[in-house]
This record gives C-alpha cells, sequence and structure tokens, in this order.
C-alpha cells in the first residue's frame, strides 16, 4: 500500500513560519536583561515622540494663526481698534496672564495627592510625582522670570508684540499640562475603565488647559490681525519659540521619558515579585509519605 506523500507548504506560507520561528528563537535565547533593555528603550522612544507630537502640533498652531493674523492685518493710526469677539479675555490675560497655567498644574497636584491620601501611605511612586512636580513647577516659575527679564530688555525698543510673547510662555506650560495628563491617563496602573472620580478631576485638569490654549489662539489671532504690523510679531513670534516652545519641549522629552523608565521598572518589579516570593517558600511535602 502506497502512502500519500506530504504536502510541502506554499512558499509565503513557509516563509512567515520561519520568521515566526526565528522571532521567538531570538525571544527564548535573549537575556531577561536584554528584554528589559529593549522594552525600556521602546518606552523612552514612545515617549520621546508623544512629547515631539505635542510641542510640534503647538508650534503649528502658532505659525499658522499668527501667519493668518498677519495676512489679514488691518491697523489703521487715525482710528481706533476695533473691540473683539475675545475683548474680555484679552482683559483678563492682561490682568492675571501668568497665573493661568498653574490653575490646571494645581488641580493635577491636588488629584494625585487625594489619590496618595486614600492609599494611606507613601510609596516610591508618590515620592517620584512629588519630585516631578517639583520640577515642573521650577520649569513654570523659570519661564515667568525668564518672561519678565527678556520683556524689560526689548521693552525699550517697541518693537515686539508683549501680548504674543506672554502668550506663547502660557501656552508651552499649558501643552506640558496637556501632555502630562494624557500620559499619566493612558498609562494608568492599574488602568480604570470606568469614570472614578480622580479621572473626573483628571478630566477638569485637561479641559481647562485645552480650554485656555484655545482662547490664546484666538486672541493672538485679533492682536496679530488690528494691534501690530507684521514686523512686531514675527520678532515676538521667534523669541517665543527660542525662548519657551523648543526649551519646553525638550523639557517634555527628558519628563516623559522618565516616567516611562519609572513605569518599565514598576512593571519589572511587579513580574519579578511572585517569582522570587514563590522561590524563597519552602517546598511541599506530602504528609503521608514515610519519615526518612
Amino acid at each position: 500500500m502506497a502512502w500519500p506523500k506530504a504536502r510541502s507548504k506554499p512558499p509565503k506560507e513557509k516563509e512567515k513560519s520561519d520568521q515566526e520561528n526565528r522571532r521567538v528563537r531570538r525571544t527564548t535565547d535573549a537575556k531577561p536583561d536584554d528584554v528589559d533593555a529593549n522594552r525600556t528603550r521602546s518606552r523612552r522612544e514612545r515617549a520621546h515622540a508623544m512629547a515631539t507630537w505635542h510641542v510640534g502640533l503647538a508650534c503649528l498652531a502658532w505659525t499658522l494663526v499668527l501667519a493668518l493674523g498677519t495676512m489679514q492685518h488691518r491697523h489703521d493710526e487715525a482710528s481706533a481698534p476695533p473691540i473683539t469677539p475675545l475683548h474680555g479675555f484679552d482683559v483678563w490675560l492682561r490682568r492675571i496672564g501668568p497665573t493661568m497655567p498653574w490653575m490646571p498644574f494645581l488641580v493635577r497636584v491636588a488629584t494625585q495627592a487625594s489619590k496618595r491620601t486614600e492609599g494611606g501611605h507613601e510609596t516610591e511612586e508618590t515620592r517620584m510625582q512629588t519630585g516631578e512636580n517639583v520640577l515642573v513647577a521650577a520649569s513654570y516659575l523659570f519661564a515667568t522670570v525668564l518672561r519678565w527679564i527678556v520683556y524689560q530688555l526689548v521693552r525699550s525698543c517697541k518693537c515686539t508684540s508683549d501680548h504674543v510673547f506672554l502668550a506663547m510662555s502660557l501656552s508651552a506650560m499649558l501643552v506640558v499640562e496637556i501632555a502630562l495628563v494624557l500620559d499619566q491617563r493612558t498609562n494608568q496602573r492599574p488602568p480604570q475603565t470606568h469614570l472614578s472620580a480622580q479621572n473626573s478631576w483628571m478630566y477638569l485638569c485637561l479641559l481647562q488647559a485645552a480650554v485656555l490654549l484655545v482662547l490664546l489662539y484666538g486672541d493672538m489671532y485679533y492682536t496679530a490681525r488690528y494691534f501690530h504690523p507684521p514686523e512686531d510679531i514675527g520678532i515676538s513670534y521667534a523669541m517665543g519659540m527660542v525662548c519657551f516652545m523648543i526649551p519646553m519641549g525638550f523639557f517634555l522629552r527628558w519628563t516623559l521619558a522618565r516616567r516611562s523608565e519609572r513605569s518599565a521598572s514598576d512593571g519589572r518589579r511587579s513580574v519579578r515579585s511572585p517569582i522570587r516570593s514563590a522561590s524563597r517558600s519552602p517546598p511541599k511535602t506530602d504528609p503521608w509519605s514515610p519519615a526518612r
């Protein structure tokens, strides 16, 4: 009796099978430290990409808003400038503008503090969050002092728009807040699908920062359209990019990368701790076995 011949796999299926075997072989042959290093590197690259995306999108929005306002510039020295739809917000920007980014910052810090209070004890994660908040607050204070110093230096030449310069410094801080809240919501441990009280406060922080950012864009559009010539807008735009947007972008990249490395180390500890405890537990013995 003749046995039927085994059918060979098609070339595409065979190539896919070989690739999968090689991938499994590399994974099983790799050392645990190498796997952890690759995971940490991928998390860091993802954090860098997220920070670049946030800051790049904000810079693109500033470029489009100011360019559109400059192209539609109408400024008549004889007549008074019109009252814009965002005149009320512009008044508040003049009065309490430097304090606007601190509102979502304080909401985010208060939310983290309430979570720490519910836990009842301070952990390594809460200590890292406290250190991160201190660094973020220090960066905001540095940006505020830098804006005041630069404004005093260029005040006499009257070739810049203090409104645009102030708005770009505030937008850099708001972008940092939005990125930190979204990253914390994405990498929340353990992940929560329901709407809890802490998530509600986080969404409030995100909503505050987003609304303030949109209002800043709209107000600066009218500023470029009616109140300052294109030369002043261009100089203020370049100064805002160099002094605030680019440095805050690098700071955000470093902060998110630090967060990702911390979450990766926490994941390694949570995975290895049960194995370590199991290895230290005494071996099980059969009570019915005869004594030696």
